[in-house]
């Protein structure tokens, strides 16, 4: 079950005094007393630090916060603040009136609805073979409380998902839909056991979920071919396709698209290959393959294109590059040559993992240069590149922050929406085959049945489940007078509610005042705690 709003107080004082006699029924030993004395309540969630500087939110078949129903105010002087922060707080409402006049001593940000920019696609995660094998590897009963907490109204409302083609590394094993080497005619494609145990089912699940708010669009990526198709012969390494192996491989994509759709699974894009440049740049340790974007012109114009017209999938969305904005606007630009491929391409993918202050300007000269095609930021993680006793951080504020100011940042340079990695991982960060363990917004304990809201799952849900698909990135001051420690973003939804995410990474509380329409003397007058994230939402008029 999960608990509301209202029945918060009581139940929180019962589950902690079960919490304080057997936190889960397996604690023997020295132990114990520590992990007892971790388990605490601020009234939003069971909260239980696990060593690093704020803490997780645990979920049993027991107990389950959800964040629930937070609707926009529908009266034009009200506003709602939604709140987390490092010490206390995991989407703690608040509600107030506008006020005539700016705190004293606060800064006054304006806002201007009738300016917007691009229109927001969604946000969501990636549905993995990791993520499906530590998801089934929970209870009916849990399982229920994890997808609602990403799909459901409840939740924080993701509408879109990313899913791999095939094997990633975040897999088991290295595999594709056809290990017979030398079978261009595909004679025994077939989906592996991995999707249909994991993938498909969870994604169906997701898909019925996310209809109480909206539509899910599913969008899937190649790591790889098969590696018969492969000039180096492995799933992994700097390999490219063979050149005689460009239309068995368009064949490849559209079968699956073909396996997928008929199992009600009818994918909305799809991206043209995971990070296609990175073989170049090191020798890669998972699924890869090296496609410059002169290889990837002719494929796509000679092979692929033709093949999704037989196929059926001319509705398809084509999503190019799928890798860091160090190689934008030049990778992309370059495909988008073609008078065929400029007409037929819908958007550019970015990952995030080359991202620093210096290249950020890529992403508005992209805009720019390729004003027609969205962008979308399609994977991030984090703890990849930590010691191995780190890529998993239970309770890590930082990596919060992290996620929270890579949102603002690109929304704010034009980008549609913001898609994470795996949606679930297991306490070591996999399962992965080649030990590229990562963090992850949701941590499973298949042995305890339960799992673990990371800070980074609030920070994506102080946007995912109030900017609404559709939405529009409007105009706000600080885009051009920053104030220090402050990020934000302004959104204006299709029913002329407005969003505001304002991130406050100091040690120090500040106060701010909206200035909602410029026209008008109302403010909306909020502290932001140290170290916080907060959800401001009100009515354009």
């Amino acid at each position: 079950m999960y608990i509301s709003r209202q029945g918060r107080s009581w139940m929180m004082l019962i589950i902690l005094f079960v919490a304080a006699a057997d936190a889960d029924g397996q604690c023997d030993g020295d132990g114990c007393e520590e992990r007892h004395n971790a388990w605490t309540s601020q009234g939003e969630c069971l909260q239980e630090r696990m060593g690093w500087d704020s803490f997780v939110c645990v979920c049993t078949a027991s107990v389950c916060d959800m964040p629930g129903s937070i609707p926009h105010p529908q009266q034009t002087d009200v506003y709602t603040v939604v709140t987390s922060d490092r010490q206390h707080h995991r989407f703690h409402v608040t509600h107030g009136t506008m006020s005539t006049a700016p705190t004293g001593g606060g800064h006054v940000v304006h806002l201007n609805t009738r300016i917007a920019y691009q229109q927001m696609l969604g946000f969501g995660g990636s549905v993995t073979d990791a993520s499906g094998i530590v998801f089934f590897g929970l209870s009916e009963a849990v399982q229920d409380l994890l997808i609602r907490s990403y799909f459901g109204a409840d939740g924080i409302a993701y509408n879109i998902v990313r899913t791999p083609i095939g094997g990633s590394d975040f897999s088991k094993r290295p595999y594709s839909y056809d290990d017979r080497p030398g079978d261009v005619a595909l004679a025994h494609f077939a989906l592996a056991q991995e999707d249909l145990m994991y993938k498909v089912p969870l994604l169906k699940r997701a898909q019925t979920l996310a209809k109480e708010t909206s539509e899910l669009k599913i969008f899937a990526s190649p790591w790889s071919p098969p590696a018969w198709m492969k000039n180096n012969g492995r799933f992994n390494g700097s390999g490219s396709l063979i050149p005689a192996m460009r239309q068995p491989y368009a064949d490849y994509i559209v079968k699956f698209l073909d396996e997928y759709s008929s199992r009600g699974l009818r994918m909305w894009g799809i991206t043209t290959q995971n990070e296609p440049l990175a073989g170049l740049q090191f020798d890669v340790a998972f699924n890869a393959m090296v496609f410059t974007a002169e290889d990837m012109r002719a494929w796509l114009v000679e092979n692929l294109l033709p093949a999704l017209t037989a196929g059926g999938h001319d509705d398809l969305e084509l999503i190019i590059s799928d890798q860091g904005r160090d190689h934008l606007p030049h990778y992309p630009a370059q495909i988008l040559a073609h008078d065929e491929l400029s007409r037929r391409v819908s958007g550019i993918g970015i990952h995030w993992y080359q991202d620093t202050p210096e290249n950020l300007h890529h992403l508005t000269e992209t805009r720019a240069v390729l004003p027609d095609y969205f962008t979308l930021h399609t994977e991030a993680c984090l703890g990849y590149d930590s010691p191995p006793t780190e890529r998993v951080k239970l309770g890590d504020w930082g990596r919060a922050e992290r996620y929270a100011s890579s949102i603002i940042e690109t929304s704010n340079r034009g980008t549609s929406g913001w898609v994470d990695w795996n949606l679930a991982l297991d306490l070591q960060g996999g399962p992965n085959w080649a030990s590229n363990f990562v963090d992850s917004p949701i941590i499973v304990d298949t042995e305890h049945d339960k799992f673990y809201r990371q800070p980074m799952y609030y920070a994506l849900g102080h946007f995912s489940k109030f900017v609404a698909r559709g939405a529009r990135a409007v105009y706000m001051s600080l885009l051009h007078a920053p104030l220090p420690g402050v990020a934000a973003s302004a959104f204006l939804n299709p029913d002329g509610g407005v969003v505001v995410v304002l991130l406050n990474s100091e040690e120090t509380e500040t106060t701010v005042s909206l200035q909602p329409r410029m026209s008008q003397e109302k403010y909306i007058n909020i502290v932001l705690p140290a170290k916080s994230i907060q959800t401001v939402l009100f009515r354009a008029t």
